[in-house]
């Protein structure tokens, strides 16, 4: 699983070290389907990537990559 991010029209997709199958992904929802104990975590792991603390990461590592 990757996420992208753009800045300055400049993309950067960087890996989340997870992986799923595609048929497990919903690409409307952005997460991943089913109850399940491991489709939980990975949704909890997603959400605490896009929040403002691991974005203000992100755009760290992409200014210093420049």
């Amino acid at each position: 699983m990757y996420f992208r991010i753009t800045v300055g029209g400049k993309r950067k997709e960087i890996s989340t070290g997870k992986t799923i199958k595609t048929k497990e992904w919903n690409s409307k929802a952005g997460k991943v389907n089913g109850n399940s104990v491991n489709s939980k975590s990975l949704n909890i792991f997603l959400e605490s990537i896009r929040t403002k603390k691991y974005l203000n990461l992100i755009l760290c590592y992409l200014i210093m990559a420049k």
